[in-house]
Parts: structure tokens; C-alpha cells; sequence
């Protein structure tokens, strides 16, 4: 964060965009994480998801934060009791995987919600070689809509973020900034992506 601030301070133009430090005033490219959470969760409770985990490897980030902050909102809207028993949030990989492993072992769960592409995949891993059927058992959607999503059997149904399109939007407030030529100073610009919930074979249809 130190380095971006620097660097903006000696005049050179910076956009963020995807993973976002809050506290650096600069052009931004943002989606809707609280809205795109809380509208995936809504679809797992749509379709009868009643004990649904929480995943999440990238909890340090502020992304990670309104992703889980839509879905204790989507528990919450909908009248079902929050359980912290069902939330694994780590940073380490070899740990999510002991971690769920546990979990499912423990909890009667019937739905995943993961915050990232790295839990959702090893999540599905690991239900897989536990003998559950998805999704008639246990439905998952997860966030990022990378290769990996669509090549796992049975493919993951995903929030996308549109990549092509943030990246797009960040050119163009870049070109913008450097084009500028105005006398006074231009005010920074945070552009919001609309997401949009891709259904595959993960989650039971409405």
C-alpha cells in the first residue's frame, strides 16, 4: 500500500482494479462483492440449501469481507440462524483442505458458498472423494469464473465478474487520467461491474 501511495504521489497514474486497497485514493474498478454475495446465496436458499458453509481463503482482503458480509446478510434476511461452525476462513491452503475435511465430517451441510476459485474447487474436491452427489446432496457456488470452474465434473456454478469488462473499464479510466488537460486537479473515479450468476451443474435449478 505504501508503494502505490508513493507512486501516486510523485504523479504517476495508477487504477486498481479486482483486488482493491480501500485506503489509497486512486481510479478504481470495483463489482458489486455485498450484492453478488447476497443474490448467490439467496439462489442456495431458493433452491432448498438450508445449512450452507462459508468459505473463504482470502478473508485479508476487503473483497473477502463484503463477500462474507452478503452472506450473514442472506442469513439473516431469509430467518436462518448463523453458525460459526459452518465458517472456515484461512489463508493456507494445506489447512482449508484438513479443515473441510472436518467439516463435513462434522456438519450435516446440504450447500457451499466459497469466496474464492481456490476454495471452491478444493471444496468440490474433497465432497467428491467423500462420496456426496452434487448436487442432489450438496450444492456449491463459488466466485471467479475461471478455467478451472468450468472443467470440473460436474462443473461449478459460479458468480462472474466479467473479467474482459473490468479490464476494459480500467483502460479507459487510465487513458482518461493521463489524457486529462483540464486546469484543476480531476477528482478519482471508482467504476462498479455488474456480476452475473452463471448456474452449471453444481446447483439444482429453480
Amino acid at each position: 500500500v505504501g508503494k502505490f501511495k508513493q507512486i501516486i504521489a510523485e504523479g504517476t497514474p495508477v487504477v486498481m482494479f479486482d483486488r482493491i486497497a480501500d485506503d489509497v485514493d486512486c481510479d478504481k474498478v470495483v463489482v458489486d462483492d455485498f450484492e453478488s454475495a447476497v443474490h448467490a446465496m439467496q439462489h442456495l436458499l431458493a433452491t432448498g440449501a438450508k445449512k450452507i458453509a462459508l468459505l473463504s481463503s482470502i478473508d485479508n482482503l476487503s473483497v473477502g469481507k463484503l463477500r462474507a458480509k452478503g452472506y450473514y446478510d442472506a442469513l439473516k434476511k431469509n430467518g436462518v440462524k448463523q453458525d460459526d461452525a459452518l465458517v472456515l476462513i484461512t489463508d493456507n491452503a494445506d489447512d482449508f483442505d484438513t479443515r473441510f475435511r472436518a467439516l463435513i465430517d462434522e456438519q450435516k451441510i446440504d450447500g457451499v458458498f466459497a469466496l474464492d476459485e481456490h476454495a471452491s474447487v478444493s471444496a468440490m474436491k474433497q465432497a467428491l472423494k467423500k462420496g456426496y452427489k452434487i448436487p442432489e446432496d450438496l450444492q456449491l457456488i463459488g466466485f471467479a469464473d475461471g478455467v478451472w470452474s468450468r472443467r470440473l465434473n460436474p462443473s461449478l456454478s459460479t458468480v462472474s465478474q466479467h473479467g474482459p469488462e473490468i479490464g476494459e473499464a480500467a483502460t479507459k479510466l487510465l487513458i482518461d487520467r493521463l489524457e486529462y488537460r483540464g486546469e484543476d486537479e480531476e477528482p478519482f473515479r471508482t467504476t462498479v461491474i455488474k456480476t452475473e450468476l452463471r448456474q452449471r451443474e453444481s446447483t439444482r435449478k429453480l
